[in-house]
């Protein structure tokens, strides 16, 4: 099934919705639900075209995020990776270190 230029512009929307929300609450535990809604799609077709034009999932782009958001902030403050860590939205230390 061919996708028309029109999907792919809607998708494209999207995704920029999606990219906007995650990068606005990386601090938070977020659910694909919140994710999909905020992009405006099911999660079913979300996480497919998420995934088709991001090349990942949404939860290994929030962890990359997470992790590039600390490595700036670790460079910038002078406060222990347990507090970075947690103020980029990791649980604990244990899955900062992951």
């Amino acid at each position: 099934m061919a996708t028309t230029i029109v999907q792919k512009h809607f998708h494209r929307l999207q995704i920029s919705r999606a990219l906007i929300f995650l990068k606005d609450n990386l601090d938070k535990k977020l659910t694909l639900t919140e994710i999909a809604n905020a992009s405006g799609a099911s999660q079913y077709h979300f996480i497919r075209v998420f995934s088709a034009y991001t090349g990942e999932t949404p939860f290994s782009f929030i962890a990359r995020e997470r992790i590039a958001r600390s490595l700036q902030l670790l460079i910038e403050r002078d406060e222990a990776i347990i507090d970075i860590s947690h103020a980029v939205g990791f649980d604990s230390s244990s899955s900062f270190n992951k």
